[in-house]
């Protein structure tokens, strides 16, 4: 049996080499999702082939499991470009999924899932990913967005086996475009045990404010500057904002940093890798998340690292997932720059309530440790429903490895 995995943008091919060696990606904090994959198909004996967007062109096969990287220049382009590329990256792959004869294709997608709807007629099995929001939060609905999200609908109504969904937030989205009768499993990011620390946040000054990922405008970087200096006018003194991440609009932020004077309230750490995360976690005082509500945002895996670490998080009901963890993260109105330098006040004079916050993380965090909830285990228990004679592979597969 076999499997085509259309996986996201990141270096799968770099992922594989370490996972051939028994190492985890020394580049990534949480269980790779490929990581995962590659575990299933070891364990249920599957041959399988993983397409990437990552731009280096990069492949390599080994153990039955073949990797390329497509890179996808046309994702960063607009209208016309951006649709004609994808539908060009879509032909490509309805033929290699045709070539490779794969029993089942996982995927992931963004915008247009539906292209892949022709492989149904071929008879080969269909499992969406869900990683991200269908929609923007203040993405109208209609016109072309409107025809898209029910061209998906249909799509996952009447030609998936079911969906993988990271979150409650997704999987509320799904119901409202493809019904009730479709079979729905979750699953929440995986992380190695050990690998933050949960321990007091440090009792000196100054306060470090931390944000942790891609330095662009709908990531709410900007607006990072706007809340620092509305704190400032308000007072507040002895506060730093550690910027870990680069991007885009990393020298826009750094301009208005300069213009507003704030040169001492910043600093700018760039990437920072699984080895020195944990630390910027373990010295911060909380942890701010401004997605804003223009971007179709994934489940933010920083809000599971700052619980993880026992920090409070704060950010926006526009950050997918955020509600179900609610307790454990502070929420504020999306895309408010008063309601974030509010909710940092209120953490700062208000020890109880911050206390209480990170108190209401404990019975959040094992989840986040166990691997029967991460995605491998949504995928496998995909894998068994749909097809019913992997359970004696499995088997096997458990006899041939007790003897060696």
């Amino acid at each position: 049996m076999k499997i085509f995995y259309i996986a996201g943008p990141g270096n799968v091919v770099g992922t594989y080499r370490h996972y051939l060696k028994g190492e985890h990606d020394p580049g990534q904090v949480a269980i790779t999702y490929s990581g995962q994959f590659f575990d299933v198909c070891r364990e249920l004996g599957l041959a399988a082939k993983v397409v990437t967007t990552y731009p280096d062109g990069d492949k390599i096969a080994a153990d039955g499991i073949e990797i390329e990287n497509w890179p996808a220049p046309w994702i960063g382009r607009r209208r016309a470009a951006y649709y004609l590329g994808s539908l060009a990256y879509h032909a490509r792959l309805l033929a290699a999924i045709i070539a490779s004869r794969a029993d089942l294709v996982v995927h992931y997608d963004r915008d247009h899932w539906f292209l892949l709807a022709p492989l149904r007629l071929l008879g080969v099995k269909l499992l969406p990913t869900l990683h991200n929001r269908l929609w923007a939060v203040e993405r109208p609905r209609r016109g072309l967005q409107g025809l898209l999200l029910r061209l998906n609908g249909w799509y996952f109504r009447r030609c998936s086996s079911g969906v993988m969904c990271i979150s409650e937030d997704s999987v509320g989205e799904l119901r409202e475009v493809a019904g009730d009768a479709l079979p729905v499993r979750t699953f929440c990011p995986s992380y190695p045990p050990g690998t933050f620390v949960d321990s007091p946040a440090p009792a000196e000054a100054p306060r470090r404010i931390l944000f942790v990922g891609r330095v662009e405008v709908e990531k709410g970087a900007l607006d990072l500057v706007d809340v620092a200096a509305r704190l400032r006018d308000r007072g507040r003194r002895g506060l730093v904002f550690d910027v870990c991440g680069d991007g885009s609009a990393l020298e826009e932020m750094k301009e208005q940093v300069r213009a507003l004077g704030l040169e001492d309230s910043f600093h700018f750490r760039g990437y920072t890798g699984r080895k020195d995360l944990p630390g910027a976690f373990q010295a911060s005082f909380a942890v701010v998340i401004p997605t804003r509500t223009v971007f179709a945002e994934g489940f933010n895996k920083v809000v599971v690292e700052t619980i993880l670490s026992g920090r409070p998080a704060v950010t926006s009901a526009g950050c997918l997932g955020s509600p179900e963890l609610s307790g454990a993260v502070v929420l504020v109105p999306p895309d408010s720059v008063e309601a974030y330098a509010d909710a940092i006040e209120s953490l700062i004079d208000d020890p109880g309530r911050y206390d209480e916050v990170v108190r209401a993380g404990d019975d959040l965090r094992a989840r986040f440790y166990d691997r029967g909830a991460g995605w491998g285990a949504c995928l496998k228990g995909f894998l068994l429903d749909i097809f019913p004679a992997l359970e004696a592979r499995r088997g096997e597969a458990a006899r041939a490895d007790s003897l060696t």
